[in-house]
């Protein structure tokens, strides 16, 4: 979308004040707008995959490995969608 695509359209989560600041500056902080249930449910589910891992030993569908993954020292580069890993 374009600058004048979204100015076209009122602001749904974040005020007119924090939409022109990130027009200016290119970046905008959003304090809390994940709440701390939500991280903490997270930060779980990530770490059960981290748990996971520790049973492969190459990259697959789900799990991309960095080198030097091993089951003692679990290295994962990123989780392939995980909206599909876990409810």
């Amino acid at each position: 979308m374009t600058e004048d695509e979204i100015r076209a359209t009122a602001p749904k989560v974040v005020s007119e004040q924090q939409r022109e600041f990130y027009f200016e500056n290119g970046y905008l902080l959003l304090e809390k707008l994940v709440s701390d249930e939500w991280v903490e449910r997270l930060l779980a589910v990530t770490e059960q995959k981290i748990e996971q891992s520790r049973g492969i030993s190459e990259s697959d569908t789900v799990f991309d490995l960095e080198p030097g993954h091993s089951a003692d020292n679990p290295r994962l580069r990123r989780i392939s969608s995980p909206v599909d890993c876990d409810d």
